[in-house]
Order: structure tokens, then C-alpha cells, then sequence
């Protein structure tokens, strides 16, 4: 610690003020400048909310109907992503970098770098859990829900399926 002196009069008083060196920070770097904008954070949680079903034209059908009420319809219709999924590109990997992604970031499941709207799951990123993550989902024709991901799933349920939707 250092002292500064200031002599205000040399009659009146000499005043010591003590100065202290400015406290070091640390910081996290989120990995926003490489993620998609985030998806809307209200509107995720009143679909959570409310068990909502989204339809998007663009979006993959369940089965052999032509509904559109894929998993991807809730990211068409919630996030900030390019309409065509074929354009998504594989981002970071969520379980590697899970305490840097924003929450309500589009993610989804990827195969050799591709998305895929059948058999694959994309869904909004909810947080980290000790051995996987939240992700808000509309499975193939259901309501929207939060699933936990954790170690020990398979295909589409194992988190390290799952990347950072980009375009």
C-alpha cells in the first residue's frame, strides 16, 4: 500500500490517503462471437410454460406425415437461424465448451458436419448439468419440454451429440 501526502495549508493539516493498487480480474469468454444469435428467451420459456407444439413449413415432418412438427420447428420458429436447415454448419461441440455457450443458443445433433432433420434432435441450449446438459425440445410431434442429457445416452439423447448450430 502507498501513501499520497497533500498539504491542504501547512497551518491547518497534512491528510495521508491511502492508495491501493486496483484488484485483478478474471474473465470468462463466452463463445458468442462463433454462436448463432440467441434464440427468444421468453417466448422459449412460454412454450416450456404452456407444453406448446410448434409448426414451421420448413421444418422436418414426423414419420410419414407431412406436418412439419419436427424438433427443428422449434428452433425455426424460436431462434435467430437460417430457415433452411441444410445450411446449418457444426459449431463447437456442447459438452466440450458447455460453461462457455449462452444460454438459449440453437444446438443440435450433427452427422459427419450436416444436420439432419430425421433422426436428429436441434433445441434450445438450457445450461449445464454435472454430466451433460438442459435442452429445450419438441421431440418429433410432442409438446415442447426440457430434457437432461446426461453421460450414458444413446443416438440422439447422448450429449455429445450435440453442437452449436451455426450458418
Amino acid at each position: 500500500m502507498q501513501s499520497i501526502e497533500l498539504t491542504i495549508d501547512s497551518s491547518i493539516a497534512t491528510i495521508s490517503v491511502p492508495v491501493t493498487a486496483a484488484p485483478t480480474t478474471t474473465t470468462t469468454t463466452l463463445l458468442a462471437s462463433v454462436l448463432a444469435i440467441p434464440c427468444r428467451k421468453y417466448d422459449t420459456i412460454t412454450a416450456l410454460a404452456y407444453g406448446m407444439q410448434f409448426h414451421h413449413p420448413l421444418a422436418s415432418s414426423c414419420g410419414t406425415t407431412n406436418d412439419h412438427r419436427g424438433s427443428d420447428a422449434l428452433v425455426l420458429n424460436l431462434c435467430h437461424t437460417n430457415n433452411d436447415t441444410s445450411q446449418w454448419t457444426e459449431g463447437p461441440n456442447v459438452m466440450s465448451n458447455c460453461p462457455s455457450i449462452p444460454l438459449y443458443t440453437p444446438i443440435a445433433t450433427f452427422s459427419g458436419g450436416a444436420y439432419s432433420g430425421n433422426g436428429g434432435i436441434s433445441g434450445i441450449f438450457l445450461g449445464c448439468l454435472p454430466d451433460g446438459f438442459k435442452i429445450a425440445v419438441q421431440e418429433c410431434g410432442s409438446n415442447v419440454t426440457i430434457l437432461n442429457l446426461g453421460h450414458g445416452g444413446m443416438f440422439a439423447h447422448d450429449p455429445h451429440a450435440y453442437f452449436v448450430v451455426r450458418e
